[in-house]
């Protein structure tokens, strides 16, 4: 029994790691700007939510989240456009 204890711990470890934690995720969404720093660098970018922007790649307003990782826990997210697929900017939940 205790083996089996021992193998639910470390997987749970891995499991964190390598889906949850993700380094090198948390690495190019670092690089990523967050919406003040983007719409800073394009102001053609606003749009009346104060929570949204355009694409500066194509104009689009259809911009979706996501989280890094795939998983509905994660609080990072990366918000993307719709029509050009364009990695535009990041944002952590309002729950984490």
């Amino acid at each position: 029994m205790d083996i089996w204890v021992l193998l639910l711990l470390v997987g749970g470890a891995l499991f964190y790691f390598f889906v949850m934690y993700s380094r090198p995720q948390d690495k190019e969404w670092e690089k990523l700007p967050t919406l003040e720093k983007y719409l800073a660098a394009n102001l053609d970018c606003r749009v009346d939510d104060p929570e949204l922007a355009k694409c500066r790649h194509c104009g689009s307003e259809k911009i979706v989240f996501q989280t890094l990782s795939g998983v509905p826990s994660d609080p990072r997210f990366k918000h993307t456009c719709v029509s050009c697929k364009k990695v535009l900017y990041r944002g952590k939940s309002l729950m984490s």
